[in-house]
């Protein structure tokens, strides 16, 4: 007998990203991860003979993007090669894995995100070829969010 209410896993596979310029998805996301740092502190004036743990700012972190397809919009390159002049505009990129009816289930927010490297696909004639090979973005932060 199967309940209504029975939670499965969500496949892994189903996800949408936004906030690159246009419509685009990916087949996969790796590096959705962050860590916290620790740094040692010593109070001014105290004898440094212990000291003590404090949460330091967390490191930047970097997602690879992969096997992605747009449709018909130079938002992305344009977006990238603003590296040349030196005036990438930071963005808010969001991760969203999806359920069976297209829901996010769980989303992950990049904030302050700019690409970092953009590799195309190898032209080739068997018409299979995904658009873009992978885009590597680095980002500030990562907060990750439930439905």
């Amino acid at each position: 007998m199967t309940d209504a209410n029975t939670v499965w896993p969500t496949p892994k596979f189903v996800f949408q990203v936004t906030g690159l310029g246009g419509p685009a998805t990916f087949e996969e996301a790796v590096g959705l991860a962050t860590r916290a740092e620790l740094m040692a502190h010593a109070a001014p004036g105290a004898v440094p003979t212990r000291a003590s743990i404090l949460p330091a700012p967390p490191p930047q972190g970097d997602v690879t993007l992969k096997n992605g397809v747009f449709i018909r919009t130079p938002t992305l390159w344009d977006w990238f090669s603003a590296i040349q002049m030196n005036n990438v505009p930071k963005r808010t990129i969001v991760v969203s894995l999806l359920d069976d009816v297209g829901a996010p289930q769980v989303t992950w927010t990049l904030e302050n995100a700019m690409p970092t490297k953009f590799i195309g696909t190898d032209l080739e004639p068997n018409g299979v070829d995904v658009a873009l090979e992978s885009l590597e973005v680095v980002f500030e932060n990562l907060t990750m969010t439930y439905a």
